[in-house]
């Protein structure tokens, strides 16, 4: 795997405390995420997250990348409510240093509430799909698929609160558009 390779030379070159380190360690532990490979990819992500946790503050906007991906993790596993204060967390970092409007918080609002509507605190995630819906409308037609994912729990939010005009309004707008996502 190439990634362990970068990681590890970064590790020798850099420093096991640089924050390239923990950037190429968030990369590596993406890889092991998107192959299923869970407790593999929880533990790259725990050890990045130390890294940037250690280093200048400036640089822990990066920090919300791995937070997401550890709670990404914990959501897979079932585990919703360990899972939200690293969702919680990299939401904010993302908020106190991106401009407002940017996509990368309209998707850490999409991930938090979905993880909100999993321990049925609906409230909070329908005002977080709200704002990142509202973001990706604001947006060129390349962030498509992330206004259809927040579309798409928007629909599951409101069949979960039987509110049959919201699921049928935010149906039809996935259908306007040809598909849906899974």
């Amino acid at each position: 795997m190439l990634s362990r390779k970068s990681a590890q030379m970064r590790a020798r070159t850099l420093g096991a405390d640089h924050i390239l380190y923990a950037y190429s360690l968030d990369y590596l532990a993406d890889g092991f995420y998107l192959t299923g490979q869970l407790d593999s990819a929880a533990a790259y992500y725990r050890v990045s997250i130390a890294i940037y946790r250690r280093a200048d503050s400036s640089t822990w906007v990066y920090m919300a990348s791995p937070l997401k991906g550890l709670g990404g993790v914990l959501m897979k596993q079932g585990n919703c409510a360990a899972a939200e204060p690293y969702m919680r967390e990299a939401l904010t970092l993302r908020e106190a240093n991106l401009p407002p409007g940017n996509y990368v918080i309209g998707r850490a609002q999409t991930t938090l509430a979905t993880c909100l509507i999993k321990l049925n605190r609906f409230a909070e995630a329908e005002k977080l799909l709200l704002l990142a819906f509202e973001i990706f409308e604001n947006l060129e037609g390349q962030y498509k698929s992330s206004r259809q994912k927040a579309i798409k729990h928007l629909i599951e939010l409101y069949t979960l609160r039987a509110n049959q005009d919201k699921v049928d309004y935010y149906s039809s707008l996935l259908n306007s558009e040809g598909r849906s996502i899974e």
